[in-house]
């Protein structure tokens, strides 16, 4: 007895991660929908890609501050003409808390323009803040990634491609885009 309720205990928790990743891969789809119906501005010519995390939350608790959201990256494959887009999620954070909220934060707006974090992150690589040059539109020089819009210099962030293993048995093809096209940034 004990060995079937194992087995459909196995069974339920197998069927929910199947509807997970399917529900992801049509969440992924949505989202470069979004980006390929969008009328905005083009990637750069001299960007390797850019991350939109559109509606993060952010929280603040006394003096810390957290920013959190999913949304999807558009890197430039290596022919330069294509783009790839990729799921990414985001969390930034700092110590200028003044308070203790929760609100719905900014739009983030990032560009890329180190085409090794490019291809780390096309390939699935975590990027964490600390360890590259971030600057926003006061800065004197372009670093590895530009801050357009969203979160401050303060803060520091981590950016990790998701990707749900089941999706990608589900769903193993890139979405391509044109890198000239119009986009949302």
């Amino acid at each position: 007895m004990s060995f079937i309720r194992i087995q459909t205990v196995l069974n339920i928790v197998f069927i929910v991660i199947g509807a997970l990743s399917v529900m992801a891969c049509a969440s992924d789809k949505a989202l470069s929908e979004k980006l390929s119906l969008s009328g905005m501005n083009p990637l750069p010519e001299d960007a390797y890609g850019a991350v939109y995390i559109d509606s993060p939350t952010t929280g603040s608790l006394l003096h810390l501050r957290g920013t959190v959201g999913n949304g999807v990256m558009l890197l430039r494959n290596s022919q330069s003409e294509y783009c790839s887009i990729k799921a990414v999620k985001f969390a930034a954070g700092d110590f200028e808390g003044k308070d203790i909220s929760v609100t719905q934060a900014d739009d983030v707006r990032l560009i890329i323009y180190n085409q090794e974090i490019a291809r780390h992150l096309l390939s699935g690589g975590e990027v964490v803040s600390e360890d590259i040059v971030i600057t926003n539109s006061l800065s004197q020089t372009v670093g590895d990634i530009h801050v357009h819009s969203g979160i401050e210099l303060t803060q520091g962030f981590v950016l990790n491609p998701s990707e749900w293993f089941l999706a990608s048995l589900f769903d193993s093809d890139d979405d391509q885009l044109d890198c000239t096209e119009k986009r949302i940034y």
